[in-house]
């Protein structure tokens, strides 16, 4: 017959305490090899079932003691059961199944970046924004024959010469990045600081 009670002293030390009957009577002499196979040892005032043998000249001692609050185990026909679960499963799945969407939205707003990068429109480099990658214009003008210039791959105003090299690259040569502020007006600070002079 099996008994529930709590463990009311504890010396872990020695390995050996008591149990206090939840019915009332005398306390039940416990020790730590009478723990259920896998049950840790006790920290004092865990609520446990027990069986009961009696020791000639020692009184009733606790055997196959198992935890109620700790492992929230049952016990049926004589044996421990572990609890069901199909709860904890299913929390499990669920979490993992989330886990997976997210992985898979994520790739995809991942994959999709480069696609979204080329078909964006360029921006501007005011401060603060990031430079897009060079891109072919469609507008692209091809300079006539009698213009001084043509687009030999200078994208920087470092390399150009004069102010109107400047105007002919913005206005006629792709990927070039001499136009800070987007105001159309290139290289203010070298080339194009007096436009009235120009």
């Amino acid at each position: 017959m099996r008994f529930q009670g709590r463990i009311t002293e504890w010396k872990d030390d020695r390995g050996f305490g008591f149990i206090a009957p939840n019915g009332g009577g005398d306390k039940v002499f416990l020790h730590f090899r009478s723990l259920q196979k896998g049950e840790p040892r006790p920290a004092g005032g865990e609520l446990v079932t027990y069986e009961v043998v009696p020791v000639a000249g020692k009184g009733p001692r606790a055997e196959k003691v198992g935890y109620v609050e700790r492992s929230r185990k049952t016990y049926v026909n004589g044996a421990y059961d572990a609890p069901r679960r199909g709860s904890s499963n299913r929390v499990t799945t669920i979490v993992v199944v989330l886990l997976i969407a997210i992985a898979a939205y994520g790739w995809q707003k991942y994959s999709d970046r480069p696609n979204a990068i080329r078909s964006a429109p360029q921006a501007d480099d005011r401060a603060g924004a990031l430079p897009s990658p060079p891109q072919l214009r469609t507008d692209q003008t091809v300079p006539s024959k009698s213009s001084a210039f043509t687009c030999e791959g200078k994208i920087y105003c470092s390399e150009m010469t004069s102010c109107k090299e400047a105007k002919f690259y913005l206005k006629n040569c792709p990927g070039v990045k001499i136009d800070g502020n987007g105001d159309g007006t290139p290289c203010e600070k070298q080339w194009c600081k007096h436009l009235w002079s120009e």
